[in-house]
Parts: structure tokens; C-alpha cells; sequence
């Protein structure tokens, strides 16, 4: 399947990552160094388990700004939600 938008995605380090790097066919081999759009070189890893791993949130906007569709729903800074949920635990108890 030919790709409509100049990058591709690929697990590295903990995250899915986009790059602009020519892809194999077949996707960025394990092992394979790849430059990505959150501006790092790292190294592929094609796994069934790495492709469940989060999107890069710096990839993720990166990509977006690419293919010309805005991100609807950008993700909450952690520090709010996390503060939200622990402030309503915290009132419930007497």
C-alpha cells in the first residue's frame, strides 16, 4: 500500500515514532536507525508489542501539521488530569 502523506510510523524507544526516512517495504526493520520527526535518531522496533506502545506526542503533531489535518483532541497536560482525579478522591472523604 502506497502511503498518501510523506512519513510513516514506527515503534522506537517506548514510543510510535513518524519519520521521513525511505521506508522498506514491509516497514523500518528492528534494528534499523531512523531520524524522526520529534527530531531524534532512533532505532526501529517492528514488533507486535512496540506497536502498541503510545504515540510520540511531538511525532503526533509533527504528522498532523504534514497532512494538513488538525489535531482535534490534543492530549491533557498529565499534571491536570492527574490533579482533577486526586482532587475529587480527596473531597468525597470526610
Amino acid at each position: 500500500m502506497v502511503s498518501v502523506h510523506p512519513f510513516h510510523w514506527t515503534p522506537a524507544q517506548g514510543q510510535r515514532h513518524a519519520s521521513l526516512d525511505t521506508r522498506p517495504g514491509g516497514g523500518y526493520p528492528t534494528g534499523m536507525s531512523v531520524k524522526t520527526l520529534c527530531n531524534q535518531q532512533l532505532t526501529a522496533e517492528n514488533t507486535d508489542l512496540a506497536w502498541l506502545w503510545l504515540t510520540c506526542p511531538d511525532c503526533d503533531v509533527e504528522a498532523h501539521r504534514l497532512a494538513g489535518v488538525p489535531l482535534i483532541n490534543e492530549p491533557a497536560e498529565p499534571e491536570r488530569r492527574s490533579s482533577g482525579r486526586h482532587a475529587r478522591k480527596r473531597s468525597s472523604v470526610p
